[in-house]
């Protein structure tokens, strides 16, 4: 039987330069769900603070006065693990187009890589790449913990008024399927406990098949408690995107749909994220139109993370924020690490004891490919062919 941990959260999360905004947005209060309108009235949450949380019979780390709040989950020692193609130097006999490096801490992508072979040059047919791509990589975070694509970071429970940050938590991988030649999986699991009584469980499942460009998510939280749980929760979209030519082309590129159902980009080049310096900088909005999609794209390449409507709404709603994120973790310039991503919050999330909800979520690693986005019904729907050709 697999050894389960204890784990405290660190005080100080793992994040780096201008992207540790996200912590300064807290004070800003929610956005109306799906509106990208800032004048909706704020709920403050100027108290919100990231404590120390661990064995609710200690007291270390503890400043005068402060109170214990006694949260802390279970875990398993750090791990990475892998789907796709399992040699991504050559092209996958049973067609799968990347290979996917999973990291425990905060059930998260660490790398993901276009194999060999996986991809047609659109000047040659008949021609295909001959080298693995990395698309998406790790940036440098702080006490040895990178900041990953898809990864859980801040679980904000309001009650409490407490931060935990979920990317230093090491999750308990809880399953992963390679039975199917043309489809696998994996799953990490995590419970928060409080005051010695489980309250919430997290499943994370990612799912990927052979001759496709998408990683699904699906995120299932679950009030294990005898009481009614109020909180929302933070997810890193695509990070780190590769440079690639001389000409740094890196963007955030965002779609929004208007009441006309015409599909609005919002576009933020590699001199405008670097001058981020404020939340309402980092803020990615559209008036009062639709949140549709949010990614990171260089010259040849785009990682999109679409988050997906519940039941029979049209489009996700319960998104509050989109925020365009800048790493420079040497704080040099022009040095090379520099790197960019973008992350959500959701808005405000009410189970009741033994209720459970699940969230979507489609992570893209696609060529820019004019032919691509025409022949995929999907793409076409989410207006690929429109924004990321054109920008």
């Amino acid at each position: 039987m697999k050894k389960k941990f204890e784990y405290k959260f660190s005080a100080a999360p793992a994040l780096t330069i201008l992207f540790s905004l996200c912590i300064a947005f807290l004070t800003y209060g929610l956005f109306t769900p799906g509106s990208g309108n800032t004048s909706q009235p704020f709920i403050p949450l100027q108290s919100f603070t990231v404590k120390t949380v661990g064995d609710p019979n200690k007291s270390e780390g503890l400043k005068p006065g402060e109170e214990k709040i006694p949260f802390w989950a279970v875990g398993d020692e750090p791990n990475v693990f892998y789907l796709g193609a399992p040699d991504p130097n050559k092209e996958d006999p049973n067609g799968f187009l990347f290979q996917l490096k999973f990291n425990s801490y905060g059930a998260a992508i660490e790398k993901l890589t276009i194999c060999s072979g996986a991809i047609k040059i659109s000047s040659d047919p008949n021609a295909k790449n001959t080298k693995p791509i990395d698309v998406l990589k790790p940036v440098k975070g702080t006490e040895d913990i990178n900041v990953m694509t898809l990864a859980n970071t801040f679980l904000l429970i309001m009650p409490q008024k407490t931060q935990l940050a979920l990317d230093q938590l090491s999750w308990m991988q809880i399953g992963i399927d390679k039975s199917d030649a043309k489809k696998q999986s994996i799953s990490f699991g995590s419970q928060i406990i409080y005051e010695g009584f489980p309250a919430l469980r997290l499943v994370k499942t990612f799912s990927i098949s052979a001759k496709s460009y998408l990683v699904d998510c699906r995120l299932t939280i679950e009030n294990v408690s005898d009481n009614k749980q109020l909180f929302f929760f933070i997810l890193n979209g695509p990070i780190g995107i590769t440079r690639l030519g001389m000409i740094d082309e890196r963007k955030v590129i965002s779609a929004f749909i208007d009441s006309q159902k015409n599909i609005k980009p919002v576009v933020l080049d590699m001199n405008k994220l670097s001058q981020i310096k404020t939340f309402n900088d980092s803020l990615i909005s559209s008036g009062s139109d639709t949140f549709l999609w949010s990614g990171i794209v260089n010259k040849s390449f785009a990682s999109v993370i679409v988050p997906l409507p519940e039941g029979s709404d049209a489009f996700c709603r319960w998104i509050a924020y989109r925020l365009a994120g800048y790493y420079n973790p040497d704080n040099k310039n022009d040095s090379g690490d520099e790197t960019i991503g973008v992350r959500l919050r959701t808005a405000p999330i009410v189970l009741n004891p033994n209720e459970k909800k699940t969230y979507g979520f489609e992570l893209y690693a696609i060529p820019k490919d004019k032919q691509l986005f025409e022949k995929n019904k999907r793409f076409k729907e989410l207006g690929f062919d429109k924004v990321l050709l054109s920008k």
